[in-house]
């Protein structure tokens, strides 16, 4: 449980990473799901060097595990961007912050996938790498 607590921590921190550079970038008229994914990719190396030595209290960084981790959090992308897609076009369309709204939707419904991943794949004990 105490894991769950601290990947929910270290996620808030990178929620918070995400959705502040997603709303700045917002601004030079990208597109929003560029935007989305370059706040991913920075999110997700945060999120990586957090969790691997708050979380699951690895010794070092691994560039191996690093690319598992991408791979792991690969799924997660998806499923924040298809709920990005889905509220944005479908459900929120009237709403001003429309674009910011489905962003956060679309990380919250991550959240769960990111980490049973994270736990049973990346930072798996024993995992040879």
């Amino acid at each position: 449980m105490m894991k769950f607590i601290k990947f929910a921590f270290v996620g808030a921190l990178g929620t918070i990473t995400n959705l502040v550079i997603f709303f700045i970038l917002s601004r030079f008229a990208l597109h929003y799901i560029l935007n989305s994914c370059i706040c991913f990719i920075i999110a997700l190396s945060q999120n990586y060097i957090l969790n691997n030595f708050f979380t699951f209290q690895e010794k070092a960084l691994s560039f191996k595990q690093y690319l598992f981790y991408i791979q792991a959090n690969i799924f997660g992308l998806c499923v924040n961007l298809s709920v990005l897609f889905i509220f944005r076009i479908f459900i929120l369309e009237q709403f001003y912050y429309k674009d910011i709204l489905s962003q956060a939707l679309g990380i919250a419904s991550a959240f769960v996938v990111n980490f049973l991943l994270s736990k049973y794949f990346v930072f798996k004990k024993g995992r040879s790498d």
